[in-house]
């Protein structure tokens, strides 16, 4: 049984997939909706809607693009769940342009980050 995930960023709508029956702990489950809730702000920032799924809505912590989060690691803004491997299989091309931006911006950081450093221990 197929099922079609949708996922709107704000108001922007970044395209669909197809989704598939999850096995947890040998028991079949239908794909489960998400809406991202930023901890940060109050808003749900993203929404993955699943066409014929019978699951509630999930909300989920996830900090948007504007709130970076307690770690300068958080790549804010990601769509990418780390517990469902299932979900970024099956991003569509728009959602994995926008991560691969995300996390080049994040690495252009974390790169300038350490060479300011260097440079500050390099000089004492």
């Amino acid at each position: 049984m197929a099922f079609i995930r949708h996922f709107h960023l704000g108001s922007d709508y970044l395209g669909s997939s197809e989704d598939h029956l999850r096995f947890v702990h040998a028991e079949t489950q239908q794909p489960q909706p998400y809406a991202m809730f930023c901890p940060t702000c109050g808003e749900i920032w993203a929404r993955m809607p699943v066409d014929g799924s019978n699951r509630e809505w999930r909300i989920i912590g996830g900090y948007c693009e504007q709130h970076p989060g307690p770690s300068r690691y958080t790549v804010h803004g990601s769509l990418i769940l780390a517990w469902e491997p299932e979900l970024t299989e099956i991003l569509p091309d728009e959602v994995i342009r926008r991560e691969f931006e995300l996390h080049m911006r994040l690495w252009d950081k974390e790169t300038e980050h350490d060479h300011r450093t260097s440079r500050a221990v390099g000089s004492s």
